[in-house]
């Protein structure tokens, strides 16, 4: 399992020095590294997961000012038998990876993911989408797709 995969949260009202945590009854919070507030919608950081249970989180997200939002059951964390190893490069770089519908990173992102057959869109401003599909089974389960992106 990757120690830190680096994730993508929107949403709206990210402020400067807003913390992320993952949060599950019965367990210790997972607290967010390298938080960085893309634009006042996104959010990218690094969740270390490496002592982590399994299961389904919910995502908190606190302003300094003190807001707070909640996504319940907004995260969950999977056993290495059930993931996959799913790896995105676009060029140009820094384009955000919607997987299963939800934002995931930004290219060039590397990540467990479940198993199966998933719709997977590479989406930056001024360039046209680009979304294959992919399907991670039992072998391989290690899939990179390239998104050769293309101006509008």
């Amino acid at each position: 399992m990757d120690d830190h995969p680096q994730v993508g949260l929107e949403g709206t009202g990210f402020k400067s020095g807003a913390q992320v945590l993952l949060r599950k009854t019965g367990s210790k919070d997972i607290t967010a590294k390298n938080v960085v507030i893309v634009s006042f919608t996104q959010i990218t950081c690094n969740l270390p997961l490496s002592k982590a249970a399994y299961g389904v989180y919910d995502v908190y997200v606190k302003n300094r000012d003190g807001q707070t939002a909640t996504l319940p059951a907004g995260f969950t964390i999977y056993s290495q038998r059930e993931t996959g190893t799913l790896k995105v490069n676009s060029v140009p770089n820094k384009a955000t990876v919607f997987f299963d519908g939800k934002a995931i990173g930004l290219t060039n992102l590397n990540m467990m993911v479940p198993l199966g057959s998933h719709p997977i869109v590479v989406s930056k401003a001024g360039y046209n989408d680009y979304t294959p599909s992919v399907n991670l089974k039992d072998s391989p389960k290690n899939v990179t797709v390239t998104a050769p992106l293309t101006k509008i």
